[in-house]
């Protein structure tokens, strides 16, 4: 159903939530009983090298924080957070129950939406969980709130920064880059693992058994 949507340029957030929250009420059950590890692993091999930009976000944001840019560094931070998300997860777990790589980008690009990345964050959970990982629960090493908690809270302040011009704090930059590195660092490269795949340089994803890394 998807294969002819064509994209309204200016697309509103209201539209694309109803998009968005249409897509999951018709697919989560499908999605979640259909899914298997070598849809993702397609997914993953075809665009080996999806987790690389928002690695690059992170990384700025590293710079940034070292040069006492707090306030931008939260902000690339977060980004990389957000474009984490979409391209390292959302839109390979939603290729795996559309079987089309654009219509899984573009459902991944509404989703994104308050609304409906609000209605996704279940089936994400869901299907992780299917690959070992239970993100609904994951904590960070001495961290009081969940990781999704935690994602939740730096947008706020990311959001406090661009459209309040509120100032932000070294502490608050260092806890968006531990959590971005988190997400990026730790759990892509698990869910990667635990799909029967690795990793080269932390970004290009391989299937090639004889190249594995030796643990």
């Amino acid at each position: 159903m998807f294969d002819d949507y064509h994209v309204v340029p200016e697309l509103d957030e209201e539209y694309a939530a109803q998009i968005a929250a249409g897509y999951y009420d018709l697919h989560a059950e499908q999605a979640i009983n259909e899914f298997i590890y070598e849809r993702l692993q397609s997914f993953y091999l075809q665009n080996n090298e999806v987790i690389a930009s928002p690695l690059a976000s992170l990384s700025r944001a590293r710079e940034l924080v070292g040069l006492n840019q707090n306030a931008a560094a939260l902000v690339f931070a977060v980004t990389a957070i957000e474009v984490g998300l979409k391209l390292g997860f959302i839109k390979a777990i939603v290729y795996g129950s559309v079987h089309s790589e654009t219509a899984a980008g573009i459902i991944a690009d509404m989703s994104y939406s308050h609304a409906g990345f609000e209605r996704l964050r279940d089936l994400v959970f869901q299907i992780l969980s299917e690959v070992n990982l239970d993100l609904r629960a994951y904590r960070r090493a001495h961290a009081d709130s969940t990781l999704w908690e935690e994602i939740i809270e730096v947008q706020r302040r990311r959001n406090a920064i661009v459209h309040r011009a509120q100032d932000g704090t070294e502490e608050e930059a260092q806890s968006a880059i531990a959590i971005a590195s988190s997400l990026l660092e730790d759990i892509f490269p698990a869910v990667i693992a635990n799909i029967g795949l690795h990793l080269h340089d932390g970004r290009r994803v391989c299937g090639n058994n004889e190249c594995r890394p030796v643990v």
